[in-house]
């Protein structure tokens, strides 16, 4: 569906004329577009914002957004692209799930220089959408380049550079993890075998990756290698006994994975119990760390400013520590999904028990 791009782009090619074009295209035109064109950039993608969100309103599959950011950043900075997101999100709440546009959005960026496709980490966010732009990188680049292998040792020479950004070399681990699966045509086996030759810090965001694309497929369907499953009770028993195979952080990593397809055939209260049952301690938590994030972020794109929240770790209330451990993995899953939930997860803080609550709102104000 590409309803949505085409529209807007013709409005966009047109602000791009110089002045005395627009000068001269207003005497034809009302007053009313030629005072629209002057306007500030952050009115400018308001407006733009605004049309793009109408257009596509009927697109629960948000494909027609993913197609208008597609296009709108090939012909436009990445600041620009990001403005007209950023309002998006303003105006309609729930995409701050960004992901998939953070991703298509990337790899216009690496389009448009190839060579430097290197230099496109130094300026996207770090983790925001879910590791989408980090994600587009990688891809980006796979799909311009055919000579492009993916190895233990090339993983390691990006995703060891110092770019003064606190969870890069995660983030790009994690993003090429996705990849590698693609590169080995949906091999689980050979994907390990690539992340278990890495450092320690860059092995297990890596699996995550991988069995995250095996379960999700989304790069995988889209390189014609794998179709998407039908996410039911049946696939959700077959995955956990895949899981359970492994030991270590690859049942950990393989549990985390399963945490959205456990929340799309369980309501929340259940999802934990199923969590529960990982037979290790790191997989219980990662698992739960995913269903209620996703919870969480359901209920903020959802909410108004006095919506009130409920305490989703209050399960582990006489746990001291492991309701900490919840508290802060929350955190960690809300913020990384979109830096925009900062506001509601402070008003969530004020629900969380009184003895953590100082330590919550401490740790949600030091987020980037």
């Amino acid at each position: 569906m590409r309803k949505g791009a085409s529209r807007v782009f013709q409005i966009l090619q047109f602000r791009k004329l110089k002045l005395v074009y627009l000068a001269l295209i207003a005497v034809l035109l009302s007053g009313g577009f030629f005072s629209l064109s002057f306007r500030s950039p952050a009115e400018n993608s308001l407006d733009m914002a605004s049309k793009i969100n109408t257009q596509c309103r009927d697109d629960s599959s948000n494909r027609c957004l993913k197609s208008f950011f597609a296009d709108f950043a090939k012909e436009n900075s990445f600041n620009q692209t990001k403005q007209v997101l950023d309002a998006l999100q303003e105006i309609n709440p729930t995409t701050r799930y960004c992901h998939p546009f953070a991703h298509v959005i990337s790899i216009a960026e690496v389009e448009k220089n190839a060579e430097g496709w290197l230099d496109v980490f130094s300026y996207i966010p770090e983790s925001e959408c879910s590791y989408g732009y980090f994600h587009g990188v990688i891809e980006g680049k796979y799909r311009s380049d055919p000579d492009f292998l993916i190895d233990s040792g090339f993983i390691e020479s990006v995703c060891s550079r110092d770019l003064k950004k606190s969870g890069f070399s995660r983030s790009c681990a994690h993003a090429f993890g996705h990849v590698v699966l693609v590169q080995e045509e949906g091999s689980i086996e050979n994907g390990l075998g690539i992340c278990e030759k890495l450092l320690p810090d860059l092995n297990n965001p890596c699996l995550q990756g991988v069995f995250m694309e095996n379960i999700q497929k989304d790069n995988l369907s889209e390189h014609g290698i794998k179709d998407r499953e039908t996410w039911d009770v049946n696939f959700l028993n077959t995955e956990i006994a895949y899981c359970n195979q492994f030991n270590g952080s690859k049942q950990n990593e393989c549990w985390r994975s399963l945490g959205p397809v456990i929340r799309a055939v369980s309501e929340v209260d259940k999802a934990v119990l199923v969590c529960q049952d990982a037979p290790e301690y790191l997989s219980r938590r990662f698992c739960t760390r995913e269903v209620l994030g996703s919870e969480l972020v359901f209920q903020f794109s959802q909410s108004g400013e006095e919506e009130k929240y409920s305490d989703e770790c209050l399960f582990l209330s006489d746990q001291n520590q492991e309701y900490r451990n919840c508290m802060k993995d929350l955190i960690s899953y809300v913020i990384l999904t979109s830096a925009s939930y900062k506001s509601e997860m402070l008003r969530y803080c004020e629900i969380v028990l009184a003895k953590d609550r100082e330590d919550c709102i401490s740790i949600v104000k030091s987020t980037d």
